[in-house]
């Protein structure tokens, strides 16, 4: 069979569109944290915001490892198809986890494919965690999202700090990390880049259950 690529040139309403058509669970809205979570203090709770940078080219030399353990750069997952990206912690069963889930209940719901018509990032923000965790969590949700191919095609990637910050400021994603409670205190959100790298669009506010969180703990 062979693979379906969506001509950026052509094709590019129509990808709009059928993102558009999951706004129940990625309502499209100004950038900021989620409401406070737990005894954060309010000095880095206002370190935390996802603000809009449309255009930005991110960091395509900035390095990463995956899954696997393999060292990669960027740019190896830009090849003529628009790319989406998150920044999570892996091991944060508050914010992320919920995050996780209703990108993944979204994904489910495009007629597109994660691997076939796009490419799928998601990044570590914690320069603790490691490939062994990467590749457990990529395990998990290509199997609940269920699609052939998207094991090729949803990148899973942690890395140091230095590069993780890079990624973050290419995109507007502003993260703190609290000693104190041992916890990262980030935004929700996932953007969407060209087939060249820049930032084309953004989606904030996932939706959580009524007493979602606002930071990661573990």
């Amino acid at each position: 069979m062979k693979t379906r690529r969506l001509d950026w040139g052509a094709g590019r309403r129509t990808f709009w569109s059928a993102l558009g058509l999951t706004s129940l669970l990625l309502s499209f809205a100004g950038g900021s944290i989620s409401p406070a979570f737990g005894q954060a203090p309010d000095d880095l709770v206002k370190k935390a915001s996802l603000t809009q940078k449309m255009n930005a080219q991110i960091p395509l030399d900035a390095r990463f490892r995956d899954e696997t353990g393999k060292e990669v750069r960027l740019r190896q997952y830009f090849h003529g198809k628009p790319v989406m990206i998150n920044l999570i912690q892996y091991r944060c069963t508050m914010l992320c986890s919920e995050e996780m889930k209703a990108l993944a209940e979204s994904l489910r719901e495009l007629k597109f494919s994660v691997g076939d018509q796009f490419e799928l990032i998601t990044v570590s923000i914690d320069a603790r965690e490691r490939p062994d965790l990467a590749a457990e969590y990529k395990q998990s949700y290509v199997r609940q999202y269920g699609r052939p191919g998207a094991a090729a095609g949803w990148h899973f990637l942690t890395g140091d700090d230095a590069n993780i910050r890079r990624l973050a400021d290419s995109i507007g994603y502003r993260f703190a990390y609290d000693a104190k409670t041992d916890q990262f205190i980030h935004p929700d959100g996932v953007i969407v880049l060209t087939p060249e790298g820049r930032v084309a669009r953004y989606f904030f506010h996932l939706v959580y259950p009524p007493r979602g969180p606002a930071f990661c703990a573990h």
